[in-house]
């Protein structure tokens, strides 16, 4: 009975050789381009990163170059009135003004602060807000102190 041998043969040697140096050689350059699609992704990223600001800082520009936005803002930050309207301060039990006369809205508190707040001020009188006397005189500031502005001339 003749027994049938496989023997690594020198072509089959030659042909697992060659494979090897082939699976060993492009073994660098397939981790180094993982490694660049990697930080493709993660520029990619990043630049649509940066065009949503940009949309985001061309909203805001477009609504601060509206005249009508810029006039509000001006009244809610700076106090600024108009021609004819009258100025209310709200002022507090020591004579001194009281919140919002000029002050920067601060950070709204949570629901059961306010709530503690409005437990604790039951008891006092409420705040009543008072006019001003009259019209002051123009680039003048009437006794509260808001500055008035000259009155516009009327329609001819």
């Amino acid at each position: 009975m003749p027994r049938a041998r496989r023997r690594l043969t020198g072509r089959a040697l030659a042909l697992l050789a060659v494979l090897a140096v082939t699976g060993l050689s492009s073994a660098l350059p397939m981790r180094e381009y993982l490694a660049q699609r990697g930080a493709i992704d993660e520029l990619v990223a990043q630049q649509e990163q940066a065009r949503a600001t940009v949309r985001s800082l061309e909203a805001e520009r477009a609504r601060l170059s509206d005249p009508a936005f810029v006039a509000a803002e001006a009244r809610r930050r700076l106090d600024f009135v108009l021609p004819g309207e009258t100025p209310y301060v709200l002022v507090g039990p020591s004579g001194a003004p009281g919140p919002g006369a000029g002050a920067a809205p601060s950070a709204p508190q949570p629901f059961y602060a306010e709530l503690w707040d409005s437990v604790r001020s039951a008891d006092r009188p409420p705040v009543t807000a008072t006019p001003s006397p009259g019209p002051a005189a123009p680039g003048r500031t009437d006794p509260v102190g808001v500055p008035t502005l000259p009155p516009s001339p009327g329609p001819r």
